[in-house]
């Protein structure tokens, strides 16, 4: 017979639900390996990798940002709530504000899971929802306002037929007003087509590719990350397959982020690969805030919110309990992923005040600018895994 450890399953569905359910362990039979995706999220990042945040905005010398990010969804029903949760993920620069404008005339039906779960993002950004479709005149007139800070349009209706009359008739609009440099890009469960101008090829990433699915392929430099967070003897995929849904997600959301530090730092991916990369401290620390901008967002969308003072104190004192009854008391006190709270969901300029807090308290040496700055100096061992990747198709 074939050992559990050997098997593999690819199957659609909510990866948090499933994959626990069905992965072998020593409790329970299952097989090696699940992969669970979801047809929203795949196509969502497809989407990023087609038409990028970073590649539509400017950066100085500095390495901030000389314009915010402006994007609008139109459609909010699995694609579209997808697509704005890697919008915001990935739309987080420093020096500059994310800005969202949802279109969709059953929003309010359509969103309660994802407005009251994450609420947080409406708290954090400004994100509108408007009841309105794609085709209507109040949405013309939306884009017509925005002409010159728009950057990006997910159309995300879930018919392909509606998508693909609501992004023909967009194209033609933009081209008659001269702006086509803002992105237009369709999501659904095919997959994501973009087309850069009227008449230019069309780009496609299909959704269920063996590209798209094979962890071993999409998930190369995510894997790799996860092992530098795991400390353990494991080999990477050893320890990717132990990782829990969440660890997952926040690897491969830190992983597929790492292009941005190029186009920020103004670097080639040349200059990376050979050693030549080397960002002076004032570099670092703008790549460290935008890092830190980013990993704020991934936890927005994903439901937590920041730890109030009153419960880091509460955690603190019970911290302190179980070391004066010489228990093992656990030094994490700025992080409960039961309650979905963190401390460090704050802006940068907070992070020192809350490491020296955390260190009084603990007595462990933490830095939390300085593992922010740690992900980014991780740049050439991911690109480095992620040379070889699926192609656009």
């Amino acid at each position: 017979g074939v050992s559990p450890q050997d098997t593999r399953l690819t199957l659609p569905g909510e990866e948090e639900i499933l994959a626990p359910m069905l992965q072998v362990s020593p409790e329970e039979y299952g097989f090696g390996y699940v992969n669970v995706y979801d047809f929203g999220d795949l196509s969502a990042r497809a989407m990023i990798r087609l038409c990028p945040p970073w590649e539509s905005v400017s950066f100085g010398e500095d390495g901030r940002a000389r314009e915010d990010y402006e994007c609008a969804v139109v459609g909010f029903g699995r694609f579209g709530q997808a697509a704005l949760r890697q919008l915001v993920m990935n739309g987080q620069f420093a020096g500059a504000s994310f800005r969202a404008t949802v279109f969709s005339p059953q929003v309010e039906n359509e969103a309660g899971y994802l407005l009251t779960d994450s609420a947080e993002l409406l708290k954090q950004y400004e994100i509108r929802c408007v009841a309105a479709e794609g085709r209507s005149r109040q949405f013309y007139d939306f884009v017509h306002s925005r002409l010159k800070t728009l950057k990006l349009i997910a159309v995300c209706t879930g018919s392909e037929e509606m998508d693909r009359e609501v992004s023909d008739n967009l194209m033609l609009f933009l081209k008659r007003h001269q702006a086509e440099q803002i992105c237009v890009v369709r999501c659904g469960r095919a997959g994501v087509r973009y087309q850069e101008t009227v008449g230019s090829p069309i780009v496609s990433i299909p959704a269920c590719s063996l590209a798209m699915l094979s962890s071993e392929k999409v998930d190369r430099a995510a894997i790799l990350l996860n092992g530098i967070y795991d400390d353990s003897d494991r080999s990477d995929w050893d320890k990717w397959v132990a990782c829990d849904p969440f660890g997952k997600m926040s690897s491969r959301a830190s992983a597929g982020f790492a292009p941005a530090f190029l186009r920020i730092s103004g670097s080639s991916r040349e200059e990376v690969l050979s050693g030549e990369w080397k960002p002076d401290a004032a570099m670092l620390n703008v790549l460290g805030e935008t890092e830190h901008k980013r990993w704020n967002a991934f936890h927005f969308a994903m439901g937590y919110r920041p730890m109030s003072r009153e419960e880091f104190e509460e955690n603190a004192d019970r911290y302190r309990q179980s070391v004066a009854e010489g228990r093992t008391g656990d030094p994490r006190i700025g992080k409960n992923r039961l309650a979905r709270t963190h401390a460090c969901l704050i802006p940068w300029e907070g992070l020192d005040e809350l490491s020296a807090r955390e260190a009084a308290i603990t007595g462990r040496q933490v830095d939390y600018k300085q593992a922010d700055i740690n992900n980014v100096l991780a740049l050439p061992l991911l690109l480095r895994e992620q040379e070889g990747e699926g192609e656009k198709q």
